[in-house]
């Protein structure tokens, strides 16, 4: 499972009301008399009324060495005990501390919608039935199986020949056994920049 222990929590706030533009600036700590500590929603899952979309409550890390933040971008768990997040995947907690970090992606934690400050807090969304994602492949095709990649805030997809011929011949392990699944690609495409996917992060 990639969802931290989350909480369906019946009040929630949403900054601005539209949880993809939300990009609140957190209190630290030893802050006193903030008007309302979100910090308190770190984990929380909010659903759309009509129940297609999820959210995730969590914080970009402040830390983090990969990319800027940017819209549509994968993120990940910044450790398996946090609500903190991470667009690369080799600069999470868990991937530091373990051997062989260059082939581990770590958990998904969600889809980046915009392009947040380092160390706020932001809506991931999770489950969508149409959600654009970065990705630098091309020859997306309806149907395909999307899954995180170890490009940092990508995604990459899986085509029917990929789960037939594994680099290494037969007998050989897929080179995507392992990676999150993030959803199915909703139409074809050439485009290298980013895909259509029905988003479903289990």
């Amino acid at each position: 499972m990639s969802v931290r222990p989350g909480r369906r929590n019946p009040a929630v706030f949403i900054t601005g009301g539209n949880p993809d533009s939300v990009n609140d600036a957190l209190p630290s700590a030893t802050s006193v008399g903030a008007a309302y500590d979100l910090r308190g929603q770190l984990g929380s899952v909010f659903v759309s009324a009509d129940g297609t979309k999820e959210w995730i409550y969590a914080t970009f890390s402040s830390t983090s060495t990969g990319k800027a933040p940017a819209a549509n971008q994968v993120c990940y768990w910044w450790s398996s005990t946090s609500t903190s997040t991470t667009n690369s995947y080799l600069w999470t907690v868990d991937n530091q501390t373990s051997a062989g970090n260059a082939n581990k992606v770590t958990a998904v934690a969600g889809i980046l919608k915009n392009a947040c400050t380092r160390g706020n807090g932001v809506w991931l969304q999770r489950r969508a039935p149409s959600c654009s994602i970065v990705s630098t492949a091309t020859g997306f095709i309806t149907g395909n199986a999307v899954i995180a990649t170890t490009a940092s805030g990508e995604a990459s997809f899986i085509s029917s020949t990929s789960t037939i011929a594994p680099a290494g011949g037969i007998g050989a392990t897929p080179w995507f056994i392992g990676l999150p699944r993030l959803g199915v690609v909703n139409s074809t495409t050439t485009s290298s920049v980013a895909i259509d996917v029905n988003l479903d992060i289990e």
